[in-house]
């Protein structure tokens, strides 16, 4: 009888004790999980600064291609203004010859 007390006993102790051990293997300590926060922490921000290289770098391109369009709008406007003075000083003549009084050179002008 005793040594079925002191059985019941062990195992009232042992099962006890159980839940304790699990629980403490479940959980991980607090430095574990610090280490482990921190990698991904660390993780995210090699992402993060990859992301802000790229987009430093688009914000240069994207610079450079302003300032080269810049310059082309300047020499359009320019080329555009060169042939809009040889078209008028083309056009003249051909207005005064329209305008005319002789209706022959006039008439040509027209076709020309």
């Amino acid at each position: 009888m005793v040594i079925y007390l002191v059985i019941a006993a062990l195992f009232g102790l042992i099962s006890l004790a159980t839940p304790y051990s699990a629980n403490a293997q479940a959980k991980p300590d607090k430095k574990e999980m610090a280490q482990k926060n921190l990698e991904k922490a660390e993780a995210n921000l090699a992402k993060v600064e990859s992301k802000i290289t790229t987009a430093d770098s688009l914000v240069d391109i994207g610079t450079t291609m302003v300032s080269e369009a810049k310059s082309e709008i300047k020499q359009l406007e320019s080329e555009k203004k060169e042939t809009e003075k040889t078209y008028s000083s083309q056009k003249k003549p051909l207005d005064k010859k329209i305008n005319g009084k002789d209706k022959t050179a006039a008439t040509e002008a027209r076709t020309e």
